[in-house]
């Protein structure tokens, strides 16, 4: 069992003014990009942690069959994020895949990449994390093993996971998924995402959960 936690959480300072996360992009908002691919994606849960703006973002999420997590303390970093969703997981899950909000060129297909390899590598390294690459640039999502699950929540830094990523990096296994480094988070980023083609398949609707394991 697989729990995707997409972090929509941050107050997108980069952008200025606005919620990147509520920015239109070819129609649906940014944060749906995200959202949408672990729902079509073979995660058995997603949840979706918000806390800056957090009744906008659900709002723009309305009608998706996700959990939504508060993080009330957002301010602390992204960390405090994963934390929060990692905390509101299922009993039993195997794995937490950790993908910002803010990525919307990630596909389902290259999630389920990314659980495949997990699924392979997992009996033999139960410490296994699988990271996304694209032309072996560290991207996102990230899938940690649940035997990580002590270490993230006592993590202290900021910065999400980074530390954790590097401590452990004998037990990292990249996976080169398409799109999976290139985030939103300048006004111009957005404009480049906009001249680019629909992202994938994720506008396809949603409405009810898939059968996972």
């Amino acid at each position: 069992m697989i729990s995707g936690i997409v972090l929509a959480a941050g107050t997108s300072e980069r952008m200025g003014s606005a919620n990147k996360l509520l920015l239109p992009l070819h129609g649906l908002p940014l944060a749906a990009y995200a959202t949408r691919a672990a729902l079509l994606s073979q995660v058995y849960e997603v949840l979706v942690v918000t806390g800056y703006q957090a009744t906008q973002v659900e709002g723009a999420l309305t009608g998706l069959p996700v959990r939504f997590v508060r993080n009330d303390g957002f301010a602390d970093g992204l960390t405090s994020s994963i934390q929060a969703g990692v905390l509101a997981t299922e009993p039993g899950a195997m794995g937490f895949l950790v993908f910002p909000a803010d990525i919307p060129f990630v596909s389902s297909f290259g999630i389920n990449d990314i659980i495949a390899a997990f699924r392979r590598v997992r009996p033999v390294n139960p410490k296994v994390i699988v990271r996304a690459t694209w032309h072996k640039q560290p991207g996102h999502p990230v899938l940690f093993s649940s035997t990580y699950r002590d270490a993230i929540l006592a993590h202290k830094g900021s910065d999400g996971c980074r530390d954790l990523v590097r401590r452990y990096r004998m037990h990292v296994c990249n996976i080169e998924v398409e799109g999976s480094n290139w985030d939103v988070d300048i006004a111009s980023d957005l404009a480049a995402a906009r001249e680019n083609a629909t992202p994938y398949r994720v506008r396809r609707a949603v409405t009810s959960p898939q059968k996972r394991e």
